[in-house]
């Protein structure tokens, strides 16, 4: 296998396994939106914002412009202690654009995000 053949071997297995880790974020970030939503936590602030940052990252890596914005606007309202409903529909919001691109059913409750 050649150098670059190799390289780009790797590349797509981090690619599916960040695909992955990230499709399994979405129920975190949304159970945490919906939480943060009916009391303000610090825990669940830090949690979000730990969440958004390493999505922010993985995003600007594989060069997903449209999970790195909201997830790096999330972090710095997170920053800059944005009141707790903010944060936790931002959360859910979040939660909701990574179905979509990931492909999987978005929640729909008359634009208020939280589950029914």
């Amino acid at each position: 296998m050649t150098a670059k053949a190799e390289f780009e071997a790797k590349m797509a297995a981090l690619s599916t396994a960040f695909s992955q880790r990230t499709a399994g974020d979405a129920a975190e970030f949304e159970a945490l939106g919906v939480a943060l939503c009916k009391a303000d936590d610090q825990a669940h602030r830090d949690r979000i914002q730990y969440l958004a940052h390493r999505l922010a990252g993985g995003s600007a890596t594989f060069g997903l412009v449209t999970l790195e914005e909201p997830a790096s606007h999330l972090e710095t309202r997170i920053l800059a202690q944005a009141d707790a409903t903010e944060i936790g529909e931002g959360s859910q919001a979040l939660a909701e654009t990574i179905r979509r691109i990931c492909g999987e059913p978005v929640t729909q409750n008359g634009g208020n995000h939280a589950p029914a």
